[in-house]
C-alpha cells in the first residue's frame, strides 16, 4: 500500500475545529504555513498551539512566522524529494546557489537523477529563450545546449575522481544541475531512478563472462575478451543454437561436438547464449523445444569431456558475484555459514540416528531368534 503525506489543505480544516474547540482562533494561511513547517507532523503542531495558547488567543500569518523561527521540523531531504525543485521556473535572484544546494543533497546521483528526467519535463518558456525563435527552435536549443552541459558535467567528473580534487565539485553542480535545470524549467511527472545504473552493473557482469570466456578458449583461440565479444560470440551461438532448432534429433549431437572442438562446456554454452541474445533477435532459445534441450543436457552429462583448461564453474562465478555486491553494501555473510554448518550438522546427526535403528533393529532380531531355540 501507498501512503502519501496529506496536504495542509486537508489538514488545516480538521486542525481549525480542534482550535475552536479549544477557543483559539488562528488565520487559516497562519495554520497552513505551520502545517507546511511541520511536514504535516499534527502532534507538533498541536503541541505548538498549546504552548503559543497560554500567551495569547489569537494569531494571525505575521505572529505564526515570527513563532515559527526555530520550531520548523528537522528533516532530511533526499533525491526524489528536491528534483522537481530542480526543474522549478525559478529565475529569482539567487536561484543559481538554490538549485546548487540541490545537488549537494547527493553530489554522485543527483546528476545520473537531473540526466534520467529532464526528457519527461514538461518544460515551460524562460528568460534563457531567445524570443526570436519559434517555440521548437527554443526546445531544440535547449536540448542541445543540456546535452553539451552534460558532456561538460562529465570531463569535470572525471578529473575530479582522477585527481580527488574535491574542489570542482562546485563547478560539476552547475553543469551537470543548474544549467540542464533551469533549461527545462517546467513541470515533471513523477521521477524516475536512473537506468544508468541498471545498465552498469549489467555491463560488468557480462565483461567478466567475456574475460571468463577468454580464459576458456585460450588454447584454441588467440582472441581478446572484445574480439570475442565482438566478432566470435554473434559466429559461436549461431553454431552452438542453430542445430537445435533446425534438427531436433541430431542437433544436440552437433552441439557437443561444437563446444568440445572450442573447448568449452555446458556452463559455457549458458554463457554464450545469454551474451548473445542482443545480436541475433530472429533467433531465440525459446524456439528450441524443452525436450530437446533436456536431451542435450543428458548426452553432454553422460559423455566424458577432456577440457583443455582448468575452469571455474558458472555457478561459483555467480556466488561469487552476488557475495560481493553483498559485502559492498554492508550485508553480514556470515549468517549463511552458520546455516551451512547447521545443516550439514543436522544431516549429519540424522544419518547417525538412522545407523542406530539400524543397529537396534538387528540386535532385536537376534534375541528373538534365541528365544525360539530356547
Amino acid at each position: 500500500l501507498k501512503f502519501r503525506r496529506p496536504m495542509a489543505s486537508q489538514i488545516a480544516p480538521r486542525m481549525l475545529r480542534i482550535l475552536e474547540s479549544q477557543e483559539l482562533k488562528v488565520d487559516r494561511n497562519a495554520l497552513e504555513s505551520v502545517v507546511n513547517a511541520t511536514r504535516g507532523d499534527i502532534r507538533q503542531i498541536l503541541n505548538l498551539m498549546q504552548m503559543w495558547k497560554k500567551k495569547k488567543d489569537t494569531l494571525n500569518y505575521m505572529d505564526v512566522k515570527k513563532k515559527m523561527g526555530g520550531s520548523g521540523k528537522d528533516f532530511d531531504l533526499g533525491p526524489f524529494d528536491v528534483i522537481q525543485k530542480v526543474f522549478e521556473n525559478d529565475f529569482q535572484p539567487g536561484f543559481v546557489l538554490r538549485k546548487s544546494d540541490h545537488f549537494f543533497v547527493d553530489y554522485s546521483l543527483m546528476p545520473l537523477m537531473v540526466e534520467e528526467n529532464y526528457l519527461s519535463v514538461n518544460r515551460s518558456s524562460s528568460p534563457l529563450d531567445d524570443p526570436k525563435k519559434s517555440r521548437s527552435e527554443q526546445t531544440l536549443e535547449a536540448l542541445m545546449r543540456a546535452a553539451e552541459s552534460f558532456s561538460d558535467a562529465d570531463i569535470v567528473s572525471t578529473f575530479q575522481r582522477r585527481t580527488q580534487d574535491w574542489s570542482l565539485l562546485p563547478y560539476h553542480a552547475m553543469y551537470s544541475t543548474v544549467i540542464p535545470g533551469s533549461l527545462f524549467a517546467g513541470r515533471m511527472g513523477r521521477p524516475s531512478f536512473p537506468s544508468w545504473l541498471g545498465k552498469f552493473s549489467t555491463r560488468n557482469k557480462n565483461k567478466r563472462f567475456f574475460n571468463l570466456l577468454k580464459v576458456n578458449m585460450s588454447v584454441d583461440s588467440t582472441s581478446n575478451a572484445s574480439d570475442i565479444a565482438m566478432y566470435q560470440i554473434p559466429e559461436l551461438r549461431t553454431q552452438l543454437l542453430k542445430p537445435m532448432i533446425d534438427d531436433n534429433k541430431n542437433g544436440g549431437d552437433i552441439v557437443i561436438k561444437t563446444l568440445d572442438r572450442y573447448s568449452l562446456d555446458r556452463n559455457d554454452w549458458e554463457m554464450i547464449m545469454e551474451l548473445g541474445d542482443r545480436f541475433d533477435q530472429k533467433m531465440s532459445l525459446k524456439q528450441v523445444p524443452a525436450k530437446v534441450k533436456a536431451a542435450f543436457t543428458r548426452q553432454y552429462n553422460k559423455e566424458g569431456h577432456r577440457l583443455k583448461v582448468a575452469r571455474q564453474d558458472l555457478k561459483v562465478v555467480k556466488k561469487k558475484a552476488i557475495k560481493e555486491a553483498k559485502q559492498e553494501a554492508g550485508a553480514d555473510d556470515g549468517e549463511d555459514d552458520d546455516d551451512e554448518t547447521t545443516t550439514s550438522s543436522s544431516s549429519f546427526f540424522k544419518k547417525k540416528g538412522k545407523k542406530k535403528k539400524a543397529a537396534r533393529k538387528s540386535t532385536g532380531g537376534t534375541k528373538k531368534g534365541r528365544k525360539r531355540k530356547k
